[in-house]
């Protein structure tokens, strides 16, 4: 049996541990008493000063609120000094003209303007301005936190009030003191005048860009018309122009300025001010006409100043700023450069009805010392010196040999230049690719290549090099609009402006150096502030020697190939360019002082009449080089070195056909570069009579091609002493065209010795519909190039 042991029963608290009584905090080991636990908040010496701290700074900030509330003084928009029209400086320093389009000071009463005018402000604005004190604390808060999570900018918070209050006292800057006293002076603001007399003196004072302040003003400027006339649409589109006048100009940025309306129409929806079924349907609509009266007219430098006006902004990376107002402009620009540039290209064009572009660069700097966009600034505000896009034909080849040559190639290299290609049209499909003449050259070094300006060939150098490795030298050198990756990018089918090309040539000018083409040098306010300075920095992206190569191979293009009308009293090196149907003639060219490149073409992209880069561009180029440099001291290109330099076989598509395997092999024997020629208007240059190229391998003449000229229809205005013979021609291109693939007259032309398109690559564009491409965006023929 087991025993069990009971225990008597205890009550609960019987079991628990006794409570130890209170014990006084120990000493610390200095002897002094250890703070209680059970001592309030403001015991503690540490928060009872951050409180005071508290309590005083608000004191303080009270005080000043109220110093600055009840001394705020608020000028009436009548009070109001318009804009000070911005200066622009030439690189003496001497003045050149105000961007200054006439600003209009007229101011509206609230009641006479209809009802969607401010409601299309506030929605773009302030959209709680009714419900406010003159400024929003949510609002503030709000802001903070969107740029914040963005890590930049993105959102402000200033009402309607505060930006009133910041137009019309010149002392509020965007200072953290600024800013409070701003608020400070916008709560006044709210306090002693209604929200409509409130919001009349803004619409009354608010810059809309183009040197105009107020809608009455902005109404006039961009429409012609009243501000108590516009429509709906015209006033989201003004009401979105306010956050960033030369961001959201409708002309200037009409993507933009559409995208920001839209956003003002769903504000008014949101706001009550419009329904939604009728700002679907604005929205839907195109932006309204604005006045295509140029912005900017300064006789010869109008185009100049152009580019200066759309540089501001970018350069400053402020979209708020309005480059008419209140700005010193300093700039690159040599106005004797200017208007020998403008006479080139006028006199030049002056029996055609074509547009011609004509950018020259420093080497040394990039300085752009002269841009000229078209002939008449009053008639084609269209700015192609730096806004165009079109195809570079054969002047693109160049890039191709400076890689080839950077890579350890020589010039020597011996490249097949057959009839014709067949090469990937980058769309699943074939295109051919035909040398001007309809002919193959068998195999020919890259420099007789360069001077017959051989398509076929340059098309094997680009495969052989890698098409990336085409586009790469070309970013390098100083090309920024993005291009193909694609066969035919080697004969410049992707999209240029002059400016670029320039750019690029001045770095083979510079042995090698890059300096990033600019026009502005510095830009302050008209109080001496410096808002922005161009640091001059260059970079080497060519060996000196690859530079001096390609040098001495454009020279030769000068001297007996496809630009000899553009040869000049000093060393010159350069490169014609002619695209598919003519639509696009250039001549790129540079001597140690100066890069310049020139375009010729018709705004709408469509044919010329068989205009070539050797014809009116190379005439052009000749006239502005020989009157730009009259006092500068002729002086001699780098000597090349070629003898590190490999020998190597260019394969590249090695598929020709069967009927270019019995081409000659041969290269053209040498002939003596043409004798300078002084023309009527006294510049001295040469015949553009083409010749084959000297070189030292010699070798037996390619068979003679058809007796047909195909010069341009009208003569230039710098008469040559000799017309191109038709062998000439027929052997490297007319007047300089280099690589349209136009048949020979005998293969496929007409009677009259036009072109027939049936005789086009397979890619050419002459039946596409590029010929309605508007003024304010020519674009490129998408066709293979020469």
């Amino acid at each position: 049996m087991v025993r069990t042991t009971s225990h008597p029963t205890c009550p609960d608290d019987a079991l628990r541990t006794p409570t130890a009584p209170p014990v006084a905090p120990e000493d610390r080991p200095d002897g002094t008493p250890r703070p209680s636990r059970d001592r309030p908040w403001y015991g503690h010496p540490l928060l009872l000063a951050l409180a005071g701290a508290f309590v005083l700074v608000v004191a303080v900030v009270g005080v000043a609120f109220g110093s600055i509330y009840a001394g705020a003084d608020i000028p009436a928009p009548h009070e109001l000094a318009l804009p000070e029209p911005s200066v622009v400086y030439d690189a003496t320093g001497q003045e050149v003209a105000t961007l200054d389009p006439g600003a209009i000071e007229a101011n509206v009463a609230l009641e006479d303007l209809p009802p969607h005018v401010p409601q299309a402000v506030l929605a773009a604005e302030d959209r709680d301005f009714h419900d406010h004190g003159g400024f929003s604390t949510t609002g503030i808060l709000r802001a903070a936190w969107a740029n914040l999570t963005s890590g930049e900018v993105v959102q402000g918070a200033s009402t309607i009030d505060q930006q009133y209050v910041s137009l019309a006292i010149a002392e509020i800057d965007d200072s953290f003191v600024g800013k409070f006293r701003e608020v400070a002076v916008a709560a006044k603001l709210d306090d002693e005048l209604s929200k409509d007399r409130i919001l009349e003196m803004y619409l009354n004072a608010v810059p809309y860009g183009r040197g105009v302040r107020g809608v009455e003003a902005a109404a006039r400027t961009y429409f012609d018309k009243s501000a108590v006339e516009i429509d709906v649409n015209e006033a989201a589109t003004l009401a979105g122009i306010i956050a960033a006048p030369s961001a959201y100009d409708p002309e200037r940025n009409p993507e933009d300025a559409r995208a920001r309306r839209d956003y003002v129409l769903r504000g008014m929806v949101e706001t009550g001010a419009l329904e939604a079924a009728e700002a679907e349907q604005l929205i839907a609509s195109p932006l309204p006409e604005t006045r295509d009266d140029p912005l900017v007219q300064h006789g010869d430098d109008a185009y100049f100043l152009d580019a200066v006006r759309d540089a501001v902004p970018e350069l400053l990376e402020d979209p708020s700023v309005d480059p008419f107002s209140d700005l010193a402009i300093h700039t690159t620009l040599d106005r004797r450069l200017q208007k020998e540039a403008v006479d080139a290209l006028r006199e030049q064009l002056a029996e055609t009805e074509h547009s011609g572009a004509l950018v020259t660069v420093s080497p040394g700097n990039g300085a752009v010392r002269a841009a000229v966009g078209g002939l008449d600034f009053a008639t084609q505000e269209f700015n192609v010196a730096v806004e165009g896009s079109r195809q570079a034909g054969s002047s693109f080849k160049p890039f191709a040999l400076a890689a080839f040559v950077e890579d350890g190639g020589s010039p020597q290299s011996p490249v097949h230049a057959p009839r014709v290609l067949d090469v990937p049209d980058g769309a699943g499909g074939e295109a051919e690719i035909h040398n001007y003449t309809q002919r193959g050259y068998g195999t020919i070094s890259l420099h007789q290549a360069t001077v017959l300006s051989a398509n076929t060939a340059y098309v094997n150098l680009a495969t052989e090099l890698g098409y990336d490795r085409v586009a790469g030298m070309a970013y390098d050198l100083g090309i920024e609009s993005e291009l193909p990756e694609v066969p035919t990018t080697v004969l410049g089918t992707g999209g240029v402006n002059p400016m670029e090309m320039a750019s690029a040539y001045a770095t083979l000018a510079a042995n090698g150096v890059h300096h990033e083409a600019h026009i502005v040098t510095r830009i302050e306010t008209l109080d001496g502030e410096v808002l922005y300075e161009h640091e001059i920095a260059g970079e080497t992206v060519l060996q000196q020697n690859t530079a001096a190569v390609v040098t001495d191979v454009l020279v030769d293009v000068v001297r007996s190939g496809t630009g000899t009308a553009a040869a000049i009293d000093r060393p010159a090196a350069g490169k014609t360019g002619t695209t598919n149907d003519y639509r696009d003639a250039w001549f790129v060219g540079y001597t140690p002082d100066l890069a310049t490149a020139v375009w010729v073409g018709n705004l709408d992209n469509s044919p010329m009449d068989r205009v070539t880069g050797g014809s009116y561009p190379a005439l052009a180029w000749s006239a502005f080089m020989s009157a730009a440099l009259t006092d500068v001291e002729p002086s001699e290109f780098p000597e090349p070195d070629l003898s590190e330099l490999e020998i190597e076989t260019i394969d590249g598509i090695t598929q020709a056909r069967a009927e270019d395997d019995d081409e000659p092999t041969t290269e053209p024997e040498p002939s003596p570069a043409p004798e300078p020629t002084t023309s009527e208007t006294g510049t001295t240059g040469a015949s553009p009579t083409p010749e084959p190229e000297e070189t030292s391998t010699g070798g037996t003449t390619p068979e003679e091609t058809p007796s047909e000229t195909s010069g341009p229809t009208q003569e230039p205005t710098q008469e040559p002493t000799q017309e191109p013979s038709s062998e000439e021609e027929g052997l490297l291109e007319p007047g300089g065209g280099d690589g349209s693939s136009e048949p020979s007259p005998s293969e496929g032309s007409t009677s009259d010795g036009s072109a027939n398109d049936t005789q086009q690559t397979s890619t050419d564009d002459s039946s596409s519909s590029d010929s309605s491409t508007s003024e304010a965006s020519p674009s490129p023929s998408p066709s293979p190039t020469g």
